[in-house]
């Protein structure tokens, strides 16, 4: 059983690295499934998702000649935000993004790869309001939150020849709150198509 188990293991390895592109280009459309996280005086809330938009280029180089192993970045917008007592206040958060991340493709067939993925995303927040009733505020700038944000990011793909269903979590880990005894955190679910040229 150990040497079945260690062949299979084997195979996926060498079909996956047969013949790699060096570089892969791409794009990506799909949603993010968004919320924050806010914690204030020991007492921690998690209100309603949202789902936002997100568009993205997207740029591999393999690493290893010899194993598929790439590192992926790229530069997209994408919606963050959340929704409070049942949309009574609602805070939209655009962000340009750029992840840093490491994937690996395994080659199930010759068409067919999975793709685990793992790293870290970084944004910079351009647009937003924070809405609530007639009242409107902008998401960042005075009084708002950081522009900066950054993020783990982990995730798999399956790729059926040039065109890839992505599924994937973003935990963000930085205070986007400039209020001392307050902190928000982005997190979020992501569903994405992608097609590579």
């Amino acid at each position: 059983m150990k040497k079945l188990f260690l062949l299979a293991v084997l195979s996926a390895v060498v079909c996956g690295a047969a013949a790699h592109p060096n570089h892969i280009f791409g794009v990506r459309v799909g949603m993010n499934i968004a919320n924050m996280t806010f914690k204030a005086g020991g007492v921690s809330a998690t209100p309603n998702s949202v789902v936002r938009p997100l568009v993205a280029f997207s740029y591999e180089k393999s690493l290893m000649h010899t194993l598929p192993l790439y590192f992926e970045t790229g530069l997209g917008i994408a919606g963050y935000g959340t929704s409070v007592s049942d949309g009574a206040v609602k805070l939209n958060a655009y962000y340009f993004e750029a992840p840093a991340l490491v994937n690996w493709r395994f080659g199930l067939t010759e068409d067919v790869s999975l793709i685990p993925y793992l790293g870290l995303s970084m944004r910079v927040g351009f647009a937003g309001k924070v809405k609530s009733g007639s009242a409107k505020a902008d998401t960042f700038g005075d009084g708002g939150f950081d522009r900066f944000d950054m993020g783990v990011r982990a995730g798999i793909g399956v790729e059926y020849r040039r065109y890839s269903f992505r599924f994937g979590y973003d935990a963000g880990f930085l205070n986007l709150s400039d209020v001392s005894d307050v902190t928000v955190r982005n997190k979020t679910f992501q569903l994405q198509l992608g097609y590579r040229f």
